[in-house]
């Protein structure tokens, strides 16, 4: 797996944004991520050709970089923004979350300001994760149950707390949701492929997301 990150203030952190011609501006900035391979140097227009009867959501990201005027292929871009909700606790919640879809990881993690998560999430709870697009007309949205709690090995560490879920294998939502304290972070692994494809354009800012035609 390779981990292909936003804000991320080194360039060669991000090796699909690093190949040659793209400094230059010869190769456009960008790479599109679905479960059936990965294009790299798409403009728009050409990305959007791969996802036949299906239409990009894109959100605008902000530029955290000095350099003026923005390079061809920074990855100094934020990272995108959402909603995490819990049924029980803030099922109508608009306080921003960084949302990462990240291809190195097959759980999911959260920080949150809603105070001690692993108390007050239970047992029939429903999780929603939303990334707000435009046009409004495209969802970026899914939500998965929570069944229990147990103590799994994640690493090398100690047991780690998590939360297990409902989910089956090769749906979206992840096997685990493993609270990390408090913040305002949600890394969805990478289970977000299995429903939506990620375009990321690093010479304007925007990432794009696409559901599988039906």
């Amino acid at each position: 797996m390779c981990g292909i990150g936003f804000g991320r203030p080194v360039l060669a952190s991000n090796p699909f944004l690093s190949l040659i011609g793209m400094p230059t501006g010869e190769m456009y900035p960008s790479f599109l991520l679905t479960t059936k391979g990965i294009w790299l140097g798409l403009t728009p227009e050409l990305a959007a050709k791969q996802l036949g009867s299906s239409v990009f959501g894109f959100q605008q990201l902000t530029y955290e970089g000095t350099e003026t005027p923005v390079p061809h292929n920074s990855s100094q871009w934020t990272t995108p923004k959402g909603y995490f909700r819990v049924s029980n606790i803030n099922p109508t919640d608009t306080t921003s979350y960084d949302i990462l879809m990240d291809t190195g990881v097959d759980l999911a993690m959260v920080k949150s300001p809603l105070g001690n998560l692993d108390s007050e999430i239970k047992a029939g709870s429903i999780i929603a994760i939303e990334v707000p697009v435009e046009p409004s007309t495209v969802k970026v949205c899914y939500s998965f149950g929570i069944t229990g709690s147990e103590s799994v090995k994640l690493g090398q560490g100690a047991d780690s707390f998590v939360f297990t879920t409902d989910a089956e294998p090769g749906v979206i939502p992840p096997k685990y949701l493993v609270p990390r304290g408090a913040g305002n972070f949600v890394n969805t692994g990478f289970h977000l492929l299995n429903s939506y494809q990620l375009y990321f354009d690093a010479q304007v800012g925007q990432v794009g997301y696409a559901a599988y035609p039906a």
